[in-house]
């Protein structure tokens, strides 16, 4: 049923990601709709767009300045996104000790990932995540309304995202 494609039907590491909407493509969805999600996740495959680039800064500034969405986390498949580039092009706008970069290589089910999170902590205390793997996938933490980790949220979704692969015709 169409109230099924909305949920998780597996948990994984015994967490259920409740209430995730699925995008296969990002001509599906604008960056205004990023707004509008109302749901626990929101997944967005094959974001190949250049204009994606912009969508992600724009994002980042609208949510330290104020904005927080209906969602908590999110992953966009782009083609390619250099983290560093994009908050360096922001750096600017944010206070002084409110920003900090990670970087860290581990080993998954699929492989080395290598990994960059900027953990960023807006004036109103709040904290967002967002973290890039491999310079293609982006995973975001917006709100912290839920003890689900973003390290959880990309765990929940690497199957997801294999399936994927697996059914496009390379």
């Amino acid at each position: 049923s169409s109230e099924d494609k909305h949920e998780f039907s597996e948990t994984t590491y015994g967490v259920r990601i409740p209430n995730w909407i699925p995008i296969e493509s990002s001509q599906e969805a604008a960056s205004i709709d990023l707004k509008y999600f109302n749901s626990f996740s929101v997944l967005i495959f094959s974001a190949h767009h250049m204009m994606w680039w912009f969508y992600v800064e724009q994002l980042i500034k609208s949510w330290y300045f104020g904005w927080t969405p209906e969602w908590t986390v999110m992953m966009i498949e782009l083609r390619f996104i250099d983290i560093d580039d994009t908050i360096n092009r922001i750096r600017g706008r944010f206070s002084a000790g409110n920003l900090l970069r990670y970087e860290e290589t581990i080993e998954g089910s699929v492989g080395l990932s290598h990994r960059i999170k900027y953990r960023i902590q807006r004036d109103d205390g709040m904290i967002g995540e967002f973290l890039v793997e491999n310079n293609k996938y982006l995973y975001i933490k917006a709100r912290e309304n839920s003890d689900i980790s973003l390290s959880t949220f990309i765990s929940a979704t690497e199957s997801m995202i294999v399936l994927d692969y697996l059914a496009k015709d390379y």
